[in-house]
C-alpha cells in the first residue's frame, strides 16, 4: 500500500504528463520539480517507517515508546536539519525528505513528528484487548496539551528561538 502512494505521489509531481517530456526535459527543471516531497511521498514513507519500527519492536509497548521518542527525535532535531546543505552531500532524492531546501514541502523532519503523534494518540486511546476505547483519554491529552503549551510559552518568554526566524 505504502508503494502505491509512494508511486501515486511521484506520478502527480511530474511537471507534464507525458514519457517523452522526461527524456527530453532539463534535469534541474525535472529535479526540482519530480523529487519534491509531497503530502503523498510523505505519508508513504513515514508510515513505512512506522510499520518497520513495528516488526522490529515485536511488542506493543516497545513500540509505543520507539514512536514517541522518534517522533520527539524529529521534531527537536528539525533546526539542525534544516540547516544542513543536505544537496551538496546526498543526492537530490534522498535530500528532499530531509529539509526544503530542494523545494519539498513535507520532509520527514519535522513533519514525520507529528505524524509519529498521531500513531501514538491513537496507540494510547485505543485499547485492543477490549476492542475500545480506553476512558478519560481526552481529558490526559487536554491536560498533556495544556502542560506542553504552558512549557512552550515559558521558553518563548525567556528569548530562546530553536526554531530561528520562520513565516
Amino acid at each position: 500500500r505504502y508503494g502505491w502512494l509512494l508511486f501515486i505521489g511521484y506520478m502527480l509531481s511530474l511537471p507534464r504528463l507525458s514519457f517523452s517530456y522526461l527524456w527530453r526535459a532539463d534535469s534541474a527543471e525535472l529535479d526540482a520539480s519530480f523529487f519534491r516531497v509531497e503530502a503523498l511521498q510523505h505519508i508513504a514513507v513515514a508510515l513505512g517507517l512506522l510499520q518497520t519500527l513495528l516488526w522490529v519492536s515485536k511488542r506493543k509497548r516497545a513500540f509505543g515508546w520507539g514512536v514517541g521518542i522518534l517522533g520527539a527525535a524529529l521534531v527537536l532535531a528539525a533546526p539542525l536539519a534544516w540547516r544542513l546543505s543536505t544537496e551538496r552531500w546526498l543526492p537530490v532524492g534522498i535530500a528532499s525528505y530531509i529539509n526544503a531546501d530542494s523545494g519539498s514541502t513535507f520532509p520527514l523532519f519535522p513533519w514525520m513528528g507529528f505524524v509519529c503523534a498521531g500513531v501514538l494518540s491513537a496507540y494510547l486511546i485505543s485499547d485492543p484487548h477490549a476492542h475500545r476505547r480506553r476512558s478519560h483519554a481526552g481529558l490526559r491529552f487536554l491536560v498533556a496539551g495544556a502542560a506542553f503549551c504552558g512549557v512552550a510559552g515559558l521558553v518563548r518568554d525567556t528569548g530562546i528561538n530553536v526554531f530561528g526566524a520562520h513565516n
